[in-house]
């Protein structure tokens, strides 16, 4: 992969994700990606750099130059590197028991447990405006987000955000049932929760002003890895 359209190209196709998806996500329009994968456009502002890396799960500066390492690689499970200092890191508490549901299924609140299965380099989540006591690791179930999130993936939560921003993704409940799901909100008031899956069984399911006492918005999902 020895140019940027071709590393744009290949992650996209590797994720089976549209150019029209991709376009709507890192908030550019579709040409602009048409540009970017036929090499029209040979290098990107910081900006879309950055969100297109986030959206594709790699390393800003392989995707930039191809240099480096391909994954992005926010999270180690020992906590550094060979060649970087542990207080690099900070660990972020893992949710064991709920699974953040995807697809269906009934799950529970109760309680969270300290793990040190994911560590995050300090500056990736400052860079975030992210604290680590803010932020949750739980588990996702289901295919209804595929192919953003699939069942057996795990996602970073910031659980402070959860004022709703049109087309991100965030864990919530419904009643006992707590999911993932791209949300959008109407002008009277009322949510349309989207699954990224385009199965029928996945339609859009909206929640009406008078039933938003049945919705509540755990965080926005920020980080997700497999």
């Amino acid at each position: 992969m020895n140019t940027l359209a071709n590393r744009i190209v290949e992650a996209r196709k590797q994720l089976d994700i549209s150019k029209a998806e991709l376009a709507r996500r890192v908030g550019v329009t579709r040409a602009t990606v048409t540009m970017w994968e036929s090499g029209q456009i040979e290098s990107l502002r910081d900006d879309n750099l950055l969100q297109l890396a986030e959206l594709l799960n790699l390393n800003p500066r392989w995707l930039n130059s191809g240099k480096g390492e391909r994954q992005a690689a926010p999270a180690a499970s020992a906590g550094s590197t060979a060649d970087e200092p542990a207080d690099s890191y900070t660990f972020v508490t893992r949710v064991h028991g709920p699974l953040l549901s995807a697809g269906g299924g009934l799950v529970s609140w109760e309680h969270e447990e300290i793990g040190h299965s994911h560590a995050f380099r300090r500056d990736w989540l400052a860079r975030k405006g992210l604290a680590a006591n803010d932020c949750r690791i739980v588990s996702v179930e289901g295919d209804s987000m595929s192919p953003f999130l699939r069942s057996g993936d795990v996602v970073l939560v910031h659980i402070t955000d959860q004022a709703i921003r049109n087309g991100e993704v965030y864990a919530l409940t419904i009643g006992d049932e707590l999911r993932v799901k791209r949300l959008v909100q109407r002008a009277d008031g009322s949510v349309e929760m989207h699954s990224d899956n385009p199965a029928p069984q996945y339609a859009m399911e909206l929640i009406t002003a008078d039933q938003m006492e049945r919705l509540k918005v755990i965080g926005r999902v920020v980080w997700r890895g497999g």
